[in-house]
This record gives structure tokens, sequence and C-alpha cells, in this order.
């Protein structure tokens, strides 16, 4: 009976059309996210002996690339817009104090597309902070098809005003205004949200 049941939800979710698709809500379902530093952004950091590590429950940081696992979200079927959250975080620390970051949120709900983050400084909560600004959303946007997966690279990202302020005044830098940041990518599934059962 197990089998048989299988079977059908399988056979009615590679039949849902593409189009029932784009009307509707579709849930996010695994996968993960990247966040990479880039180089320009990473080396006036070093030079003030600011680090960046990825935290415990982080898949993996591949020198300045951590990877964090999708734990949910929400897309509009019919423009790609919608909230992906996440698990996991980095910190930006030296010797001495640390500036955290924690579940990220992808929201591109608004007219400027972000990942925001809960911002620790000094083990201090600061609350939920814009950290990047995404600069070209066109990557990201659109019509989602029958997928179910979802796939999105070099999606450019720059330093939010306050969280550009917040690394300024902790290590006592001066990064510009718009600084480059790098870029992030997205990978995941995406089902129908039937709604409460």
């Amino acid at each position: 009976m197990l089998k048989f049941l299988q079977v059908c939800f399988a056979l009615a979710f590679t039949c849902f059309p593409a189009s029932a698709l784009r009307a509707q809500s579709l849930s996010v379902q695994g996968g993960y996210i990247s966040l990479v530093h880039d180089s320009t952004f990473t080396t006036p950091l070093r030079t003030y002996g600011i680090n960046i590590t990825g935290s415990a429950n982080s898949l993996a940081v591949d020198k300045y690339v951590p990877f964090f696992n999708i734990t949910g979200g929400l897309l509009d079927g019919a423009t790609g817009a919608g909230e992906i959250q996440t698990e996991g975080g980095f910190s930006y620390s030296n010797n001495s104090r640390a500036i955290e970051v924690r579940r990220f949120t992808l929201d591109t709900t608004g007219a400027a597309p972000l990942v925001s983050g809960l911002v620790f400084i000094d083990g201090l909560p600061m609350g939920r902070m814009p950290l990047y600004i995404i600069y070209n959303i066109e990557n990201l946007a659109g019509p989602l098809t029958a997928g179910p997966f979802l796939n999105r690279n070099n999606l450019y990202l720059v330093l939010s005003a306050s969280f550009r302020n917040a690394l300024n005044n902790f290590a006592h830098m001066n990064l510009p205004p718009n600084a480059w940041m790098g870029w992030l990518e997205v990978h995941t599934t995406f089902y129908a949200d039937l709604g409460p059962m």
C-alpha cells in the first residue's frame, strides 16, 4: 500500500502542469546557499587582523566560502520572489572581538532584494540586520517552472549601509559605501504549497 501511495504521489507531482506551479506559492525544501567573499573584500579585513570563520553547523567553510543549509522558505511561482531561510553563520573576528552573523534570510520581496541575518557583537544580540544587497536581482527573478530544482549563481552582493557601519565601527576601518562583498549562490528544491491538511 505504501509503495502504491509513493508511486501515486510521484505521478501527481511530475504531471503537475508548469502553468499551475507558476500560479501559486511554492515551498522551499532542502539544499544550501553559499556566500563567497571576494578577495577585494577580505584583503582589507586581513590588514586589520580580521578573520572569517564558519559556525559549527555550517555545511563547510572553504577559505572564505561558507555553505549554509536551507531550512525553509516560500516563493511566488509567477515571479520567483520570496524568502529563503538558512541555519548556520560565520564570524568576523580578531584576537579579542567578534561580529557574528547567523540564520540568514534571502529576501527578494522588497524593492531592494537583500540577505539579512541575526547580528551579535561581542556576544551581545543586535537583532536582525540587512547585511548584503543583491545587485543583479534579474539573475534570481522570473517564473519558476515545474522544476523541482532551483539553481542560481553569480548573484552579486554589496554591503548594506548598516552592516558596513557596524564593521567600520568594530575594526576602525573605512570601508566605502556600496563596498563589493562577493556573490551568492542558491541551490534548493521547491514544491507546490498545498496549505494545511
